[in-house]
């Protein structure tokens, strides 16, 4: 399988017959697809976090997103900018543009507007790549503990609430990584089914937008009848000021709506068109 991914590679770099974004999605269904083995998805990871990190905003067509160029003066006669009637009220803080999806990967585009940031959230059991195409990103990220056991503070420890998120697996321990920053030259960054799969993710000083690859995509509520019966829905949480004395990375998550704040809204995607079957 793995010989046979390389000479797929390596045949559409020398035809030339494959965009950029094209080769990353057909590297992540090469990578994530529930047909191969773990010891190839590994290899191929390394090949697929390579190409991504060559990705360009001008590769996803991000040079026409409207949100970006809101700030630009408007040209009547050939705009990709949504007409006035549609952009009264308040401005979404995030903008998601979808790129392609199939059942093994979903990929798109958050664009972040200056001074936002994506809440606190997690992607169960999938893993995730992040490239920054813009802008300049800043990612927290938390691991949940294995071992949940330890000094449970006195105010959780008070509270019926707290205590029944807690039986409930709602509120949790979660140790704290090192704080991420990435800008468009920056490599990937990656999260596992486990590892870091908990941040947050903040634009900083200025918009920032970056290519966010899922895989497998959310399945939220699957029927029945489904293949796929893994439920996979996106959760938010919020720190709670409790710390552990012995370790200030240790942190008490609960999880919680997101801020009333907090809203997404879409985009076409404007750049080359992928084949995701």
């Amino acid at each position: 399988a793995y010989n046979c991914l390389i000479h797929f590679y390596k045949r559409y770099i020398k035809k030339n017959m494959c965009h950029c974004i094209e080769k990353v999605f057909q590297l992540a269904v090469a990578t994530f697809s529930k047909k191969i083995n773990s010891e190839s998805a590994k290899r191929n990871l390394d090949i697929l976090i390579a190409q991504t990190n060559q990705l360009t905003g001008a590769d996803v067509g991000l040079d026409l997103c409207s949100v970006l160029n809101s700030g630009s003066p408007k040209n009547t006669s050939d705009s990709h900018e949504p007409s006035d009637k549609y952009t009264q009220g308040p401005k979404a803080p995030v903008t998601y543009i979808p790129v392609s999806e199939n059942r093994d990967v979903s990929i798109g585009i958050f664009v972040i507007r200056e001074g936002q940031g994506i809440p606190l959230h997690d992607h169960p059991h999938m893993h995730g790549i992040i490239k920054c195409l813009k802008g300049t990103l800043k990612i927290t990220s938390f691991t949940k503990k294995e071992d949940q056991r330890g000094t449970v503070p006195d105010r959780i420890k008070r509270s019926p609430h707290f205590v029944e998120k807690i039986r409930y697996g709602e509120l949790f321990q979660a140790e704290q990584g090192e704080m991420t920053h990435l800008t468009a030259e920056s490599n990937s960054c990656v999260l596992g089914p486990h590892k870091s799969n908990i941040h947050r993710v903040e634009s900083v000083g200025g918009p920032a937008a970056f290519l966010d690859i899922l895989a497998p995509p959310y399945n939220i509520d699957p029927p029945s009848y489904a293949e796929d019966k893994q439920e996979r829905d996106c959760h938010y949480f919020r720190e709670l000021s409790e710390s552990n004395p012995e370790n200030p990375n240790i942190k008490w998550l609960i999880m919680s709506d997101p801020p009333a704040s907090f809203f997404c809204d879409t985009e076409p995607y404007m750049g080359p068109r992928i084949k995701s079957e």
